[in-house]
């Protein structure tokens, strides 16, 4: 007898470095002996070169086993590893197992054939070293994963970035060898797909019918690059499918497929040039809320990119009234912030006023009003050359445009602003922004006719109505214009 531990229960134990010479048994596991390592020895023509009975837990790696009758010899027992091992030159089988030894592994174990008898299991495993790179450089941290054709196994794991870098290493099962009472059965696993990527970057690339033991060089193709462009970050949109703008650039390919994800959802794609400019709507209107999108490109090779991610509100529709003021010098009166002089307007963007409207006005005549009485978002105030308009940006349902044209200031408008918000303005028998509400001072139409010919007659009752003016053309030098009441 070479080595054995044949202690019943026997467990802990480390056996290496030894050289185990023409014996019945070179080494020897006996009585239920458990977690033991035995490792690094050397054990040549002997009956077994390594034994178990009845062990579980047990780990042989690294042993160099040559020229024995049996190089390995497992009965009853479970749970035990070889790894790392090569048995040669064995004169009657290399790797037998029976008496019900159950879920044992050999992996990276050279050997002729193995016999599995009496409901015993042995599981053959390889190596499979997935090599990620670069433009020819390790690449540390990527992902790789291999499955099997038939769903038995799939493994997944990150390339080293350290001492192995660049490389995710897989223990692959090729096949298991079962015998149960009704018979034997070699179950195969093979043959296996791998695929390394970048998750961040999306560069990817598949291999198929590999063999076991082996380097597989996965060269990582360079990803595109995604970049957008407009709306810019944190926009205010009004209208509910704007043009989304980006631009793609890939090193290969002259066309890449683009899809918009709005919150995460697919909002529509195209067929992007490479290095250009392309815009992209929506695929359906946008409702009032906040989105945040991006882009997500793949290359014909499958290799993906998505941009980075950029917030933007839909308003919805915008309301914009425009004074053509002509060399009028209107003044302009925005609550919370005060009156502009006509010569100080510039182009400027109010979120929260004190009320919502902006009133135009010249001396004591009021022009022009726009308000907002439902869900306002921001008023705009814009000026050039002794000009100005005034943009309400809302829901249209809920905005009210009035064209006044009576006696009053700013104070008017602040008077009645209350009952404009609450609905009550326009209720009233008749709704005016002279001063003094209701039948007592009533609406006044103020027309010059120095410049205009009036071709119809105009007569309001006492209510709320609608005022049409168009210009219809001119007599002479008049403008001739057409006044509808509705």
């Amino acid at each position: 007898m070479g080595i054995q531990i044949n202690r019943p229960g026997s467990f802990g134990n480390e056996v290496y470095s030894n050289d185990i010479y023409a014996n019945i048994k070179g080494f020897h596991l006996g009585a239920g002996a458990s977690d033991n390592r035995i490792h690094d020895n050397t054990i040549v023509n002997n009956g077994w070169g390594i034994g178990s009975w009845e062990g579980r837990n047990n780990i042989f790696s690294s042993n160099v086993i040559d020229g024995n009758e049996y190089g390995i010899v497992f009965f009853a027992t479970n749970n035990s590893k070889v790894i790392d091992t090569n048995v040669t030159d064995s004169s009657i089988g290399s790797v037998y197992l029976y008496g019900r030894s159950t879920n044992n592994t050999f992996l990276n174990v050279s050997y002729e054939s193995d016999t599995v008898r009496e409901n015993s299991q042995l599981i053959r495993q390889w190596y499979v070293d997935v090599n990620v790179t670069k433009h020819g450089l390790p690449l540390g941290g990527a992902n790789a994963t291999m499955k099997n054709s038939s769903g038995y196994a799939s493994y997944s794991g990150m390339t080293s970035s350290s001492v192995l870098m660049g490389v995710a290493r897989f223990n692959a099962t090729e096949y298991v060898n079962n015998n149960g009472d009704d018979g034997g059965s070699v179950d195969y696993w093979t043959p296996y797909t791998v695929e390394a990527f970048r998750p961040t970057k999306g560069e990817g690339k598949k291999v198929e019918n590999f063999s076991f033991n082996a380097m597989i060089d996965l060269p990582l193709l360079a990803s595109p690059i995604v970049r957008l462009v407009s709306p810019s970050n944190d926009s205010r949109i009004y209208t509910t499918k704007p043009n989304m703008v980006f631009n793609v650039t890939d090193i290969i390919h002259n066309s890449l497929d683009c899809v918009l994800y709005l919150n995460g959802v697919e909002f529509g794609g195209i067929t992007a040039s490479n290095a250009t400019a392309e815009k992209l709507k929506p695929s359906n209107q946008l409702s009032r809320g906040t989105y945040y999108w991006q882009l997500n490109c793949t290359d014909p090779a499958g290799n993906w990119n998505v941009s980075q991610v950029w917030y933007l509100q839909i308003i919805g529709h915008t309301v914009q009234v425009i004074l053509n003021m002509d060399n009028v010098d209107n003044d302009v009166f925005v609550p919370g912030t005060g009156t502009i002089p006509s010569s100080a307007i510039t182009n400027r963007t109010y979120e929260s006023p004190v009320n919502w409207y902006i009133a135009s006005f010249l001396n004591n005549v009021l022009n022009a009003l726009v308000l907002q009485s439902g869900n306002p978002s921001q008023i705009q105030l814009n000026g050039s050359d002794g000009a100005h308009y005034m943009t309400m940006s809302s829901d249209v349902e809920n905005s009210n445009i009035f064209l006044v044209f009576t006696e009053g200031d700013k104070g008017t408008v602040d008077s009645r602003i209350d009952m404009i918000e609450s609905g009550d303005f326009l209720s009233e028998i008749v709704p005016s922004f002279a001063y003094g509400l209701g039948t007592e001072y009533v609406i006044k139409i103020l027309l010059g006719y120095s410049k205009l010919d009036i071709i119809s007659d105009l007569i309001l009752q006492k209510g709320y109505h609608k005022l049409s003016i168009e210009k219809t053309g001119k007599t002479g030098s008049k403008n001739t214009i057409q006044v509808t009441v509705e």
